[in-house]
């Protein structure tokens, strides 16, 4: 099922946010380079609808996908030639559930990016509220219930045996939508929990859930207790059939 990646433009409430990090200083705007889009064979269609959704509000704008080969090789040969989609190169590695999503950080030239699962579709201009901020890392904003924590991040009580100095902020995020920066983290800082093997597989799935999902957030989580590490949570993303009651979204596709 698609999720909608919703532009703040259209609904009102544009401005509601929480921060958690350092204090920001500088510009007031902090421009977005490119989109990468996390795709495998299985997810393709979804893709194409993601791509073409942010084709319609951003017809110049660059988009990269991150093809991971792990269940087998797919064309995205439509996507290049119709919407001048590019391939990241990756050397032909596989990655496996999520990981192709830390890919960005590791490029060498700087960009500020915005990373999307392929299963979101854009019903507005949401690009200009994501660069409004100045954080490192900018996630939608979130809030789970300790028992959700365990389920889908990490669990707490074997990470504080592995991390002792750990302080969980309550803070967490859905690593499918997250705009960054290249060079924000090494991946040296992920290889400790990851095996050397192509796909690589999680050391420890037994603390660290869903993929990248709760390795990712523990490691920026470590980095922002330490001061080195900004985190922006902005409401930028629908999920659930509640909040699209009344949504009309007819009206939101009318450019102004």
């Amino acid at each position: 099922v698609g999720l909608l990646l919703s532009g703040p433009v259209t609904q009102g409430d544009v401005r509601a946010r929480a921060s958690q990090g350092r204090s920001l200083d500088g510009c007031s705007n902090m421009k977005i380079d490119r989109i990468y889009i996390a795709t495998h064979r299985f997810d393709v269609a979804f893709a194409r609808v993601c791509v073409s959704s942010i084709r319609y509000w951003y017809p110049d704008i660059p988009i990269h996908l991150l093809k991971d080969s792990y269940s087998g090789d797919f064309s995205t040969r439509d996507l290049e030639r119709i919407w001048g989609v590019k391939v990241l190169d990756t050397g032909g590695r596989s990655f496996g559930w999520g990981l192709s999503k830390l890919e960005p950080f590791f490029q060498p030239a700087p960009c500020r990016f915005l990373v999307l699962d392929s299963d979101i579709a854009f019903v507005g201009p949401v690009i200009e509220l994501l660069e409004e901020s100045e954080a490192d890392l900018v996630v939608a904003a979130e809030s789970q219930t300790p028992e959700r924590v365990a389920e889908i991040y990490f669990d707490l009580a074997r990470l504080g045996k592995l991390d002792p100095g750990f302080k969980f902020q309550g803070i967490t995020f859905n690593t499918g939508q997250f705009v960054g920066n290249a060079g924000t983290f090494a991946r040296e800082e992920f290889t400790p929990h990851l095996t050397d093997r192509n796909p690589p597989r999680l050391k420890r799935p037994e603390i660290f859930k869903n993929g990248d999902q709760g390795m990712f957030n523990y490691v920026a989580s470590r980095r922002c207790q330490e001061g080195s590490l900004s985190i922006d949570r902005v409401p930028f993303m629908w999920w659930t059939e509640d909040e699209m009651n009344g949504v009309d979204l007819a009206k939101m596709l009318v450019k102004s």
